[in-house]
């Protein structure tokens, strides 16, 4: 009796689950435009706060973190993240809004700047 089951497919390689599951969301020129964009956002948004605000890097952290599970996911289900790549991919919404609200949580400090109190004479 065999186990195999059809059209399973194994992998060793954790990367070639990941790069599945990456491709199929954004096609690579897309991945790399949209890296650039958040690199740039990042640091204006750093420079900018550097002399206006501290930055919340806790929360920066935490959405980091948060924005890190699909991939995790893909590390420990290997096999399944390879095979199924046509429905595991839209974990990665969860990387999206994540990086979103990181950068976001960036430029937070910078929209809520306390207004200047005006005195009565």
């Amino acid at each position: 009796m065999s186990t195999v089951t059809a059209g399973a497919v194994a992998t060793d390689s954790p990367l070639d689950a990941i790069a599945r599951n990456t491709t199929l969301l954004f096609p690579t020129w897309a991945t790399i435009a949209l890296a650039v964009i958040g690199v740039v956002l990042v640091v204006a948004a750093i420079a900018l706060n550097r002399r206006l605000r501290p930055i919340d890097w806790r929360t920066i952290a935490a959405l980091v973190f948060i924005a890190a599970l699909p991939f995790f996911w893909y590390l420990f289900t290997v096999n399944h993240s390879y095979v199924h790549f046509w429905f595991t991919y839209r974990a990665q919404v969860v990387t999206l809004v994540g990086v979103a609200l990181a950068i976001e949580s960036l430029f937070h400090p910078l929209v809520m700047l306390p207004r200047k109190k005006h005195e009565d004479s």
